[in-house]
């Protein structure tokens, strides 16, 4: 049992509702007190060239120490909550509908390779227990392909976001922050899949204006990342490409001249509140979505008139953008 300020959190009330696997080390599988049990998984979906259904690549499990007795046999059927993190849109689409960035949706018992070349997005998942999810929706939901996206409900912004959030950050928190957090994600789950039989109607055409805007702040919140680029914001807010291309271009601007502002911003944030003993240029160079240090030193001196290296060490401020 576990407290947190607001309420008693009990790691054993989650198993009925999340399906945790137990971890296997040296070829065996430890079924005592204190067995650690992977509840996430961070992942890149994929079409297996060899099976007629989607693959899962683990990049990384996130795990919880069990509270009791870990059951000796792990279930004939698997069921994961999985979210859109990156979508791949060159990677074509599985079954009637190709996955865009931001989508939930449930699996079962993806099959597991780690050579699979052929991806379709990164995601990551949570997993279930069926029986708990089968009485929420009561209907098996999966007819013709092993993969169902969730219609949208006015619940699955948060979820999204809970989600998003074990993505970004599980790995360094505390069993306590995990054990609160799972707790509201299985109550959102609950409601959300209770609620699919009332998904929202679709929503009018967004103007260019709105989509601009819209864009630019799935920039700010996604700019860190190396892969984004117009095909995936576009995908990412549900938009086609010429259409995001126009809305930039009616402001006398384009994607790429959006994302370097936001990215040189954020880096210049960095380098002023820091010295070279406390950040490092290569460190802020991956926080904007660069990879490379030389790249990343050319553009922004492009940008600004000086190094990031310059910047950090405190000598002539930059003048602001307009």
């Amino acid at each position: 049992m576990i407290s947190t300020h607001h309420s008693t959190v009990t790691l054993e009330d989650l198993l009925h509702h999340l399906n945790p696997l137990p971890v296997v080390n040296s070829g065996s599988i430890h079924h005592q007190k204190n067995t650690i049990l992977s509840f996430g998984f961070a992942g890149v979906l994929a079409l297996d060239n060899d099976h007629p259904r989607l693959s899962l690549q683990l990049i990384r499990r996130d795990s919880l120490p069990s509270p009791g007795t870990v059951a000796q046999s792990t279930p004939d059927k698997q069921i994961l909550l999985g979210l859109v993190t990156l979508a791949k849109p060159e990677a074509g689409a599985f079954g009637p509908e190709r996955l865009h960035q931001g989508d939930l949706f449930l699996i079962q018992d993806p099959f597991q390779n780690k050579d699979t070349q052929s991806k379709v997005a990164n995601v990551y998942l949570i997993s279930l227990q069926p029986e708990w999810l089968l009485s929420l929706i009561g209907k098996e939901p999966f007819s013709s392909s092993d993969l169902y996206r969730l219609p949208e409900t006015p619940l699955s912004p948060f979820l999204r976001s809970m989600l998003r959030g074990l993505a970004q950050h599980a790995p360094r928190l505390s069993t306590a922050e995990l054990t609160a957090i799972l707790q509201s994600i299985t109550l959102q789950i609950a409601v959300s899949l209770a609620a699919l039989m009332h998904p929202v109607p679709p929503r009018k055409p967004r103007d260019a204006d709105a989509l601009f805007h819209e864009a630019r702040a799935y920039m700010e919140e996604h700019y860190s990342h190396p892969e984004l680029t117009l095909e995936v914001l576009a995908s990412g807010i549900r938009s086609s490409r010429s259409a995001v291309y126009r809305a930039f271009s009616e402001k006398s601007t384009t994607f790429g001249d959006e994302l370097r502002r936001i990215r040189f911003s954020h880096a210049l944030k960095l380098l002023e509140r820091s010295s070279s003993r406390t950040l490092k240029v290569d460190a802020v160079a991956y926080e904007c979505g660069y990879s490379d240090l030389s790249a990343f030193t050319k553009a922004f001196k492009r940008f600004y008139g000086k190094t990031p290296g310059a910047c950090r060490d405190g000598t002539e401020p930059i003048p602001e953008e307009d």
